[in-house]
């Protein structure tokens, strides 16, 4: 077996174990191949995200990868699948969606969309096989140090190793297919692409769940549209994978609302997804805090305690390994963290009152908001209104209410920021706003809840 083939035979090994479990949370039949495609990118992701679980473990255990572990892998796979088969409900979700004329029309638009992003991403990853700066000095130079070290592993946090607090969920997603296929730079250029041409999938997806299948595709075609998400997203860099993490469980939390009595399932899949988010990126931890606030007030404001504790409960026990793995990594391998954006209290408190620092910043992220440069940001609301937008929906909606939350953290990192103010704002403004930007297109075309919708039905 060739080395691109065995990589992929690690990706697909993933994403068949994080599908069985997707199809046994939702446990009712696709009803568009939107939806079946999105399942399937959700299944990808949650695969990847538990495979890097199970190769956190092994190498604690084996003290290296070493000729078994691809082996080991498929078993582990095997068994992730296994687990979900067997506590399935139903065999609906693993079953092809029957196809009316529209929905086979919007369909054919989507994938000739498809095929165009990833036409364009596969020609900007030609141009940076190995991406840019981050994942050079950061996720694919820790995939290195823990491929190559063998049973010398642990040397990669030791003190004074850059990026030794970082997470590990896409340094591990990486050196695991280099496991099936030896180093090559395709093995993050894969796990990249996933996350990316996935996301809009999952958006598509969950969109269309809640608002009928022409949202769904607007939506997504929005997000590819988005030309610093596709252009991140080739470069590698974390924000991109943390964006789908989090839309994803929006959604699912959004659609378990839906569920009511029956979300159970769907409620502990979004709990594992915002685990995944705090394993992918350091940030991406207070936004899994911050998803799990705005999800469990809105569960209150609805039905009061006796909602919120069973929520609370499912998204808990979902996320408890992720962040099992992340405490084990920050108390065992790197105890030692950055304290990246410490500064005296005065000077902090004096950038927090200078009006003109806040007012640089909210201009500075304005004209560097995804899709700025066509007008997105004011147009996704306009279409959507178009479409039946509820602006009492929206504004009930948890996912425009996180997509706000993490633009307000973001202008008061670049407000309290440590670093030389226009370089930190020209470097990340655009991609830390990125996180929020699916989020706000699922809160826009989630909120027009037409009845074709997959939410309306149950």
């Amino acid at each position: 077996m060739t080395g691109g083939l065995a990589l992929v035979l690690g990706v697909l090994l993933a994403s068949a174990g994080g599908f069985a479990w997707v199809a046994c949370a939702f446990g009712t039949a696709a009803r568009t191949p939107q939806e079946w495609l999105g399942r399937l990118a959700l299944g990808a992701i949650v695969g990847l995200g538990a495979l890097s679980l199970f190769t956190f473990v092994w190498l604690f255990a084996a003290d290296g990868f070493g000729p078994v572990y691809p082996f080991a892998d498929a078993l582990a796979c095997a068994l992730l699948a296994g687990a979900a088969l067997a506590l399935r409900r139903t065999r609906a979700g693993l079953r092809l969606p029957a196809l009316e004329r529209g929905e086979v029309l919007i369909a054919l638009a989507l994938l000739v969309a498809f095929a165009l992003a990833t036409w364009r991403f596969a020609a900007a990853t030609r141009v940076m096989p190995h991406g840019e700066w981050d994942a050079w000095e950061v996720w694919n130079y820790r995939a290195r140090e823990l491929f190559r070290a063998g049973p010398a592993w642990r040397a990669a946090f030791a003190p004074g190793i850059k990026s030794s607090e970082y997470p590990l969920l896409l340094p591990l997603a990486s050196a695991r297919l280099w496991a099936f296929g030896g180093e090559s730079p395709l093995a993050p250029a894969l796990v990249a692409g996933i996350f990316t041409l996935g996301g809009a999938w999952i958006v598509a997806a969950l969109v269309g769940g809640l608002s009928g299948s022409l949202a769904g595709a607007t939506a997504a075609l929005l997000l590819l549209g988005t030309s610093g998400y596709q252009w991140w997203g080739a470069e590698q860099y974390g924000d991109v994978p943390l964006a789908t993490y989090l839309v994803a469980a929006a959604g699912v939390l959004m659609l378990a609302r839906a569920r009511g009595e029956r979300s159970a399932a769907l409620v502990a899949l979004a709990g594992v997804l915002l685990g995944l988010a705090g394993w992918t990126k350091t940030d991406g931890t207070l936004a899994a805090l911050l998803a799990s606030i705005v999800f469990l007030a809105a569960e209150a404001r609805s039905g009061g305690r006796a909602r919120v504790v069973p929520a609370l409960s499912w998204i808990c026990a979902g996320a408890a390994l992720p962040a099992l793995a992340w405490l084990v990594q920050h108390v065992v391998l790197a105890p030692e963290l950055a304290p990246v954006l410490a500064q005296p209290g005065a000077a902090s408190l004096a950038k927090l009152g200078d009006p003109g620092r806040w007012t640089a910043v909210v201009a500075a992220l304005v004209r560097r908001a995804p899709g700025a440069e066509l007008a997105l940001p004011l147009v996704a609301p306009a279409i959507a209104l178009l479409q039946g937008l509820r602006p009492r929906a929206l504004v009930r909606s948890a996912a425009f209410w996180l997509a706000a939350a993490l633009v307000l953290v973001d202008v008061l990192v670049f407000v309290e920021t440590p670093l030389e103010l226009d370089f930190h704002l020209l470097t990340a403004g655009d991609r830390l706003l990125l996180q929020a930007w699916p989020l706000y297109l699922l809160a826009l075309f989630g909120g027009i809840g037409r009845r074709d919708g997959w939410a309306a039905d149950q």
